[in-house]
């Protein structure tokens, strides 16, 4: 089969292997065949005019099987516009940061999404069910320009079952007494729960923190998975010991056969573990070629589970797990603590969000 696709990708200083990652789980989901890739580089996301010259460029060349690739929220609804104004079909990812945006109507276009926005929500509802009512929440200037405080506060604030015990938020350059502060913060507000979220370096720098403030003694600490990677966990034993974080997928997942699977076959290929860029890209290889071997998506079995795409919405249905860190001899173990479903139907956006930051979600 040949198989021609056009793939658009962002940068990112803080993960400067995010574009090859997600290549290389592409090439393994599609898999044998004639594979012809034709990469175009779309900076931060952020730039409309940028994008559509990019996707314009691609159509050009060739007769394009798919588009695929990673984008950002920055006008999204026009690029989209400009996909199906020129007749292309499309599987794009995201990182799912803002509340995400209305595809019923799309023809021929479906997202595939880490969907950390419906991720939050389902940790607020999360937090409801289980009777942790005050929630305090601590990131960065960076981070607080997505939708994640929105997300909790979606879930946290319906039916006026919870709310905020505040917000600490540091700044772009950190304080001299910044531990200090967090540790006043949490005192003050005395919350059920804390619930930070950062990444990259700005994670390391709130392990530190969080470090010297000794607040994880007595508060519980909840977190998304940039937050506790595993760069960050070796940097810092032991101190998130029974941390709690929402994921689609963890490398670290043994319950999963199709994880297993994953993981030697990508381990064999390029002798590297994959990262979640590459599980993206894995995922869209396989619904391209489901989609080139027969007129429409099933249910397919990927490392984040089963994958199926709702008709209705036109995205990949995300099942979102919640995971504890234990320090245990030495090492980080994981256990599973609970499955986070959806139980009403989504809220999307109708159209671009205006305010926040541009640029896509870990691309800086």
């Amino acid at each position: 089969m040949d198989v021609q696709v056009g793939v658009l990708l962002p940068q990112s200083k803080e993960h400067p292997k995010l574009g090859r990652d997600f290549v290389d789980g592409l090439r393994l989901g599609i898999g044998g065949g004639q594979l012809h890739l034709e990469v175009e580089g779309i900076g931060f996301g952020n730039n409309l005019e940028s994008v559509i010259n990019a996707i314009q460029k691609l159509s050009n060349q060739r007769e394009l099987s798919f588009l695929t690739g990673i984008l950002g929220h920055k006008g999204l609804s026009q690029i989209l516009d400009h996909v199906e104004s020129i007749g292309e079909q499309m599987i794009y990812a995201d990182f799912g940061a803002t509340q995400p945006l209305d595809l019923s109507k799309r023809k021929h276009i479906t997202c595939n999404s880490l969907d950390l926005y419906g991720a939050t929500e389902l940790l607020g509802r999360y937090f409801l069910d289980n009777k942790l009512f005050k929630v305090a929440t601590s990131t960065c200037y960076y981070e607080s320009g997505y939708g994640f405080i929105e997300a909790i506060q979606n879930t946290l604030y319906k039916e006026d079952q919870g709310h905020f015990a505040g917000h600490f938020i540091t700044p772009l350059q950190p304080r001299s007494n910044e531990a200090k502060l967090l540790k006043e913060f949490v005192n003050t507000s005395d919350p059920d729960v804390l619930f930070a979220f950062y990444n990259g370096t700005f994670a390391k720098e709130h392990a530190r923190i969080l470090q010297s403030s000794e607040v994880l003694k007595n508060t519980p600490l909840y977190t998304l998975p940039f937050t506790v990677t595993s760069q960050v966990l070796d940097l810092f034993p032991a101190l998130f010991d029974k941390t709690r974080f929402v994921s689609s997928w963890l490398p670290e997942d043994t319950q999963s056969r199709a994880n297993i699977d994953f993981m030697q076959k990508y381990f064999q290929k390029y002798k590297k573990q994959p990262s979640v860029f590459a599980i993206l890209g894995y995922e869209n290889g396989l619904l391209m070629k489901q989609k080139l071997e027969g007129d429409n998506y099933g249910e397919l079995h990927s490392p984040r589970g089963l994958l199926k795409i709702n008709s209705e919405t036109n995205r990949v249905v995300v099942n979102h797990r919640l995971w504890e860190i234990n320090w245990n001899n030495e090492s980080y173990e994981y256990d599973l603590i609970d499955t986070l479903t959806y139980s009403n139907s989504l809220n999307f956006q109708l159209s671009d969000p205006i305010s926040g930051w541009h640029n896509a979600y870990l691309c800086v």
